[in-house]
Parts: C-alpha cells; sequence; structure tokens
C-alpha cells in the first residue's frame, strides 16, 4: 500500500442493507512493518488474528475484540499483497455473503480519521458492499452517517453481498491518522492499497 496525503472523494459505501445477524464474519487486521529489505519506511499489510471465522452477532464480536492485543504480522513476500481469502473451508461458499470487520493494530498509535468516511471504495459499485460502521473506543458501533468516524475508532465493520466474476478494478482507500507519541498531534493520511478487488473467488 502507499501512504499519501489525506484527500477525500464522495465514493462511500452505501447505506443500509446490513446482512443479518448469523452471517459470516470475517476479520482482518491492518499493520504496519516499518524495515522491509532495509528500506526504513512503513510498509502496510492485512494480517490474520487468531480468531476462527464466526457467525456471532457482530457487534457482540466488535465489543469483544476492541481490547484484544492484535498479533505480529506474518511479512509476505511482497508489500503489495493484500490477500482477504474466502471461507469456503469454513462452511461458506466462495462468494458467499459476509461482514467484514478491520481492525487496526494496537501495537500503532492511529485511528481512523475522527469525522472522515473512514473506509471509501475507489469505484463506486452499486449493491455489492453496504452498511459501513464504525466502533468507538468502548466497543460500541454505530451506523455511519455525514458525521463520520468517531475519534478514537480503531475497527470499521460493513457487509458485502456479492463480487461479480471477472469484474476487477474495486478496492478501498482506508482514511486513517497518524498519532505522534509524544505530542499527540495527528496526521491525517489515506492508505491507498493499489490492488484489485476482484471478484469470483473470494470476498473482497
Amino acid at each position: 500500500m502507499s501512504c499519501e496525503e489525506n484527500t477525500d472523494t464522495d465514493i462511500v459505501i452505501e447505506e443500509g442493507n446490513d446482512l443479518p445477524v448469523g452471517s459470516w464474519i470475517q476479520h482482518r487486521i491492518l499493520t504496519m512493518v516499518w524495515d522491509f529489505g532495509g528500506r526504513k519506511h512503513p510498509r502496510f499489510r492485512v494480517t490474520k488474528p487468531a480468531l476462527a471465522p464466526t457467525q456471532e452477532d457482530v457487534e457482540k464480536y466488535v465489543a469483544k475484540i476492541i481490547n484484544v492485543a492484535t498479533p505480529d504480522p506474518m511479512v509476505p513476500p511482497t508489500p503489495w499483497d493484500i490477500e482477504v481469502g474466502n471461507l469456503a473451508t469454513s462452511g461458506a461458499r466462495p462468494n458467499h455473503p459476509r461482514i467484514l470487520v478491520l481492525q487496526l493494530d494496537s501495537q500503532f498509535e492511529w485511528q481512523f480519521t475522527a469525522g472522515s468516511k473512514g473506509v471509501s471504495p475507489k469505484v463506486q459499485k452499486t449493491g455489492e458492499d453496504s452498511g459501513l460502521h464504525f466502533v468507538d473506543s468502548l466497543g460500541m458501533a454505530h451506523p455511519a452517517t455525514s458525521a463520520g468516524a468517531p475519534d478514537g475508532c480503531r475497527v470499521v465493520y460493513w457487509s458485502i453481498h456479492s463480487r461479480p466474476e471477472g469484474d476487477v478494478g474495486r478496492g478501498f482507500d482506508f482514511h486513517i491518522d497518524l498519532i505522534d507519541p509524544e505530542s499527540r498531534k495527528h496526521m491525517p493520511t489515506i492508505f491507498d492499497p493499489n490492488v484489485p478487488d476482484s471478484g469470483g473467488s473470494s470476498i473482497p
């Protein structure tokens, strides 16, 4: 992923249309690796937590994980890998609807930018993603509104309904503040994974 100055766009995840309780939850953690092959600048990764896929009520699930230490990442072979695999081995079809929970690694001082969209699609795709929720620092989930992410938000989730086979060019931007641990100054950024979110074999 690349990191760039935060320049917001008009593209958003559609409101409402949440998947029902009992839908599969897929949990991923966004983390950073500061030393990759001797290069001293951040590389961003998506890693899997130790928790198994679940069909738990998502509001109870995010409240449970909010203060859990996230695991050290397995560093992939290239800085551009950002795989979120399917759940075919866990009882769900590869292109089965599910809820994606995205958590920021607790080892770092960062949060979704307060007042921002938190997560925004690169391309508007009708009927594929909906119901973005922000989870506050107390573990309470809130549907996304024009007010944006609450201060201290490190977890978001949304419903993924489909990924048509052969359709490419999707992908998301993550609107995140890096926080200086001494001054507490926030640096708004967009983490921009330059990897297409292709359909047909996995979600997302």
